[in-house]
């Protein structure tokens, strides 16, 4: 099979933060990324360049993996989420980046270069992520400033930022891509535990979800 997707574009589907995301963060990363990255593929007779991103949409149903998310997980070399208060309440969002960042474990990546698993604050403070593995991943930008935007809305300047740090973004993209593993049919599936008054149980990230 191979991988379907160089990203795997994972974040929490409701509230402002997915609608921009959608409108607003999706968009703009396509741009750059075609200017900023190479293909990782051989491209087909009128594909268009730059690495491809899986986007979902649906809502979470209560957290257990639909199909097509498993199916986009498994396909995609990397990862970009995008880590709110809210997202670390879904357990999709958590299936998903713990699924990415057990591979990025057992392939002992992200040490001491890049890793899978690529996060963006885009809400909430640190204390939020209090998942015991999530404080140990620092974030790689701080987009909270820009989560409002909607574009025809602001001025130039502020528009012309977000795009500068999406682009930065992009270019450390094209390094994570040139790094990941040989794709392989069984990369690890991990149930989310989605956050709740109590404290995570570190051993819950190696709790394999069904295939």
């Amino acid at each position: 099979m191979g991988y379907a997707y160089e990203i795997f574009l994972s974040y929490p589907r409701g509230g402002a933060v997915g609608r921009w995301v959608k409108d607003v963060f999706k968009p703009e990363l396509e741009l750059a990324l075609a200017d900023e990255c190479s293909s990782f593929r051989v491209l087909q007779p009128g594909e268009k360049p730059g690495p491809r991103i899986f986007f979902d949409e649906e809502m979470d149903n209560g957290g257990v993996l639909s199909a097509r998310l498993k199916h986009g997980l498994r396909a995609s070399r990397c990862m970009i989420c995008l880590w709110t208060a809210q997202y670390f309440e879904s357990g999709w969002c958590d299936a998903e980046w713990r699924s990415m960042y057990q591979r990025e474990r057992d392939f002992q990546l992200g040490v001491d270069g890049p890793g899978l698993v690529y996060p963006i604050r885009c809400g909430g403070n640190r204390e939020d992520h209090n998942g015991p593995a999530a404080k140990d991943i620092l974030c790689k930008h701080d987009f909270r400033q820009f989560t409002r935007l909607r574009q025809g809305q602001i001025g130039l300047q502020r528009w012309l930022q977000m795009s500068d740090a999406i682009a930065e973004v992009c270019t450390d993209m094209q390094t994570w891509l040139g790094r990941t593993p040989d794709w392989q049919a069984d990369f690890p599936l991990v149930s989310g535990s989605p956050l709740t008054q109590a404290s995570l149980n570190p051993a819950s990230l190696a709790k394999p979800a069904q295939p």
